[in-house]
């Protein structure tokens, strides 16, 4: 059985949970690593996850562009722990890669993701150890999630915002015309 890998990509900060990532990968009895990528976003949370670091965990600046689309790619699992995301455009980006990802539920995307891409869990260790458990043990599961990846990730591209925000503006533009305004 090869390693699995599961990765973080965004600001290594608090408010990303990963404090509660590297605790609850502690407790993952599968063959895995997880590398957490991204730039420092200076809060003290680098320094408090940096003791973590060894053959399992692994630490990495940003990376851009081709390399960040490789590491998508090589994923087997993306995790989102967030505290608090307002949208969650790592995992995003994630599922338009094929990836099946883990998230919290102050993810504003989880209800796009919940058990179609992969799981939605509550933001503390010991639910967030337990979905990469189950994500990590059940390869069919991880096979159903990546299977669907292709059309969340087509419900997630920006046609229809830009549909809805063109109808938006074409009833506003017909109203004023009927009022008289335009």
């Amino acid at each position: 059985e090869s390693e699995l890998l599961v990765m973080f990509l965004g600001r290594l900060s608090f408010i990303k949970g990963l404090d509660l990532l590297v605790q609850a990968f502690v407790g993952v009895d599968t063959k895995a690593r997880l590398l957490i990528v991204g730039p420092d976003d200076g809060d003290g949370c680098l320094v408090a996850i940096r003791p973590f670091e060894g053959d399992r965990v692994r630490i990495h600046g940003p990376i851009y562009d081709e390399k960040k689309l490789q590491a998508f790619t090589d994923a087997d699992l993306f995790v989102l722990p967030s505290r608090y995301e307002s949208f969650g455009n790592a995992a995003a980006e994630a599922i338009a890669c094929g990836v099946p990802v883990l998230i919290t539920d102050q993810c504003g995307i989880a209800h796009m993701i919940k058990d179609r891409v992969g799981l939605v869990v509550p933001c503390e260790v010991d639910a967030i150890r337990q979905g990469l458990n189950r994500l990590l043990t059940d390869s069919a599961l991880r096979d159903r999630f990546r299977a669907r990846c292709a059309d969340v990730a087509q419900e997630l591209s920006w046609d229809e915002p830009v549909a809805q925000m063109e109808a938006i503006y074409e009833q506003v533009i017909a109203e004023g015309r009927r009022l008289g305004i335009i």
